[in-house]
């Protein structure tokens, strides 16, 4: 249990990199509508979801990390913020504020001021809301990248909006 926690723990705060995708030299454009799974690009672990809540906490839908390439619960869909039409095929640029929508349940990726169930001292991130629905801001995240757009082999990091954490 102790090296679980442990590999959460690094899963949730390093660095990810892209893993799905489609081009073959790497370097299109992430863009809006885009369907990717996240990877840690340390460990290989990928950002997961189920329709499992949390036992203590918000209550929310679990996130964790899987190792599994072929997950069908890892698949993530970048989405604009809230109120705000992200039009399908635009790219995504460095700076700019996006959602991240759990292809399989159809909630967002959610952070809030909760301590994390299994890394204590960190905040707890969740799935929550359902699409059409969802007017938390708790859902949005700052793309953090090198260059003037998300590249898909990039490694990029998010900061949380509402926190200022920067994880992922």
């Amino acid at each position: 249990m102790r090296n679980f926690c442990l590999t959460l723990l690094s899963f949730l705060l390093s660095l990810l990199s892209l893993n799905f995708v489609s081009s073959e030299d790497g370097d299109d454009p992430i863009t809006c509508g885009t369907v990717l799974k996240l990877q840690n690009a340390a460990d290989n672990i990928r950002l997961h979801s189920h329709e499992i809540k949390y036992g203590s906490g918000s209550g929310q839908q679990s996130v964790t990390g899987m190792t599994h390439s072929d997950d069908v619960n890892s698949h993530w869909q970048i989405l604009g913020p809230v109120n705000q039409h992200c039009k399908r095929g635009t790219p995504i640029k460095c700076d700019d504020i996006i959602r991240l929508m759990h292809l399989q349940t159809r909630c967002f990726l959610h952070s809030h001021d909760f301590e994390a169930p299994l890394s204590k001292g960190n905040n707890e991130i969740s799935c929550f809301g359902k699409e059409g629905e969802s007017t938390d801001t708790g859902d949005h995240y700052k793309v953090i990248c090198a260059s003037d757009v998300w590249i898909e082999d990039e490694q990029v990091r998010f900061k949380h909006v509402e926190t200022g954490i920067i994880w992922l």
